[in-house]
């Protein structure tokens, strides 16, 4: 048995589809639920699941998917196959505002006059959102300049946003969905959102009650972790957020989970553990880097840890996400007082606490 399989993956025909690189079919997976996988064009997850609730000829889509031509009309086929029309959708609920969730959620809206539901905290996310935004670049370079990047290194990530697709502008919400809300959706079902910023500052799970399923958006996935960034219009606290809303996610009865991409499984306590331990090994190697060392920048620390490929394989936005994911484990090392941080002359650096049950408030903080 694999790895993966010990995860026990809920409906095999989507497990299999996903292991042969293959877009799974649109399925019904519960009376009045059904999987609508929206293709990514060429992008390594291949495809977002989307998750359609059906009732009376009416509907409500969680993550539409994608914004090209191309994953509209496999969302629309889907939808058709399940019974409705684009223009029969009552509302969209959105995990959180990154493209490949929300990209199709305002052309929904157009076709139909649905309501979008965002939690608050991602509506401040979307209104900040890069694209073609300047002083969002600016802040970035900035950031990165903090982080103790070259400035042919800020010059790279900055260039490697050229070429990209078009993104539609920010989508407004309609709808503030709050933690614990129960929302009724089409086919008499109540689900109950659950706030797991993390991923996202607003990012949202839904939990269906009835059969103890928790639709996870892109908080929990099978293969990978997710990216926990402290980024430009991210907290500094992702990591700790993320952390807190796994342990929140583990008190649920939940025995399935519908995540964002690939396939959907059932061992729920052992992905959880899984996640739990990747960050304790990386927090662990965050430290060996910073022990030898003394004062690090992010970015050096970045450099010396293990990633998918060697950091010098390593361009554009992926270095980027790699530098970010990398300051919200320094961030969440000092919040717990194992490491320290000054800021001098633009760069931020980092070492390990000398005493950490002896750090100050201000330490830290940085503000020393």
């Amino acid at each position: 048995m694999t790895d993966l399989e010990q995860l026990s993956p809920s409906w095999q025909a989507q497990f299999q589809a996903w292991q042969q690189r293959k877009v799974p079919a649109t399925a019904e997976i519960a009376p009045g639920l059904w999987s609508v996988p929206v293709p990514i064009p060429r992008h390594p997850l291949r495809y977002v699941l989307s998750y359609v609730f059906v009732g009376a000829g009416r509907a409500a889509v969680v993550d539409p998917g994608w914004p090209t031509e191309e994953s509209w009309r496999a969302l629309c086929a889907g939808l058709t196959k399940a019974g409705v029309g684009p223009e029969r959708i009552d509302g969209v609920l959105l995990t959180h505002g990154h493209h490949d969730h929300r990209g199709l959620a305002g052309r929904l809206r157009r076709a139909s006059g649905a309501w979008i539901g965002v939690h608050p905290e991602e509506v401040r996310f979307l209104q900040d959102d890069p694209v073609g935004n300047a002083d969002f670049a600016r802040r970035r370079e900035d950031w990165m300049r903090q982080a103790g990047a070259s400035e042919d290194a800020v010059t790279e990530v900055a260039h490697s946003s050229h070429g990209l697709p078009k993104m539609p502008a920010p989508v407004t919400a309609d709808r503030m969905v709050t933690d614990g809300e129960v929302i009724e959706v089409p086919g008499g079902r109540h689900v109950v959102a659950l706030w797991t910023p993390g991923h996202s500052p607003g990012h949202l799970c839904f939990h269906l009650p009835e059969e103890d399923w928790l639709i996870s958006g892109d908080h929990i996935l099978p293969r990978i972790s997710p990216n926990i960034s402290a980024f430009v219009n991210q907290p500094t606290s992702a990591l700790t957020d993320f952390l807190q809303a796994l342990d929140r996610v583990e008190r649920l009865p939940v025995k399935r989970v519908l995540p964002g991409h690939e396939f959907a499984f059932d061992r729920v306590d052992l992905r959880l553990g899984q996640l739990h331990e990747h960050h304790r090994q990386r927090l662990g190697e965050v430290k060996q880097v910073l022990e030898p060392k003394g004062r690090c920048s992010a970015w050096e620390v970045a450099a010396q840890l293990s990633w998918a490929r060697p950091w010098g394989q390593i361009h554009g936005f992926q270095k980027r996400a790699a530098l970010g994911e990398t300051l919200s484990h320094l961030h969440h090392l000092e919040a717990t007082g194992e490491l320290i941080s000054r800021l001098r002359s633009g760069v931020r650096t980092w070492q390990l606490s000398p005493e950490p049950a002896m750090v100050s408030r201000a330490e830290r903080s940085g503000r020393v």
